[in-house]
């Protein structure tokens, strides 16, 4: 599991559950940005947690009774992220994936999480183009979540929370971050992390 902030990509998705342990890496001349970041950390932390106490009953929290194989729990978010990308047409787009821990301790189960960073147009409404991408994705399946007033815009399907908002760390860009269901039960707590990059490239997201 990957932990490192990285300024091109913003925040590991893992980051958010692990209690945004990331932020001393950034430099005092950065600390008001830091406030910031932390902010939306903090925002986002608290509605990915509630998205994964939601995909349980109170009985197999810890024991899922379908798990997902690593390549199940990456599937789940990959192909999500497909879909998004190709209905919204998004450009520039980049992607990396990594696994989540859905508990403070860092054990099993585990939801695959994945980050696209895509490029804004140019002379837009950020704010405006996120709400069209949130609109556009409603009319293939994806349910606008409007429990939150405040933070990202989040859809939802197929067990599959998607949050819509601005890259932090790079104005002109845009990101969506995915989190896939509680259902991978693989340790990961000894996976060689990822020093440079957070969270790891990967994927080719054309369908």
């Amino acid at each position: 599991m990957s932990s490192i902030l990285d300024p091109e990509w913003g925040f590991a998705p893992n980051s958010i559950v692990d209690n945004h342990q990331n932020c001393d890496r950034f430099e005092r001349k950065g600390r008001a940005f830091l406030a910031l970041i932390a902010a939306t950390l903090l925002l986002s932390g608290c509605v990915s947690v509630e998205h994964q106490s939601q995909r349980f009953g109170d009985d197999s929290k810890d024991h899922p009774a379908q798990p997902l194989s690593d390549e199940a729990a990456k599937a789940q978010v990959l192909d999500a992220a497909k879909q998004i990308v190709a209905a919204a047409r998004l450009q520039g787009v980049r992607a990396g994936f990594d696994v989540s821990s859905c508990n403070d301790q860092g054990d099993p189960p585990y939801m695959g999480s994945l980050q696209v960073v895509f490029d804004l147009p140019p002379d837009t409404n950020s704010d405006a183009y996120f709400q069209a991408i949130a609109s556009t994705m409603t009319t293939v399946g994806w349910q606008l979540n409007k429990r939150y007033k405040f933070g990202p815009t989040r859809l939802d399907k197929d067990g599959v929370m998607a949050e819509i908002a601005p890259l932090a760390a790079n104005p002109g860009k845009g990101r969506v971050n995915l989190y896939g269901e509680c259902r991978n039960m693989t340790d990961h707590q000894h996976d060689d992390p990822s020093p440079l990059m957070s969270p790891p490239k990967c994927c080719d997201l054309s369908r």
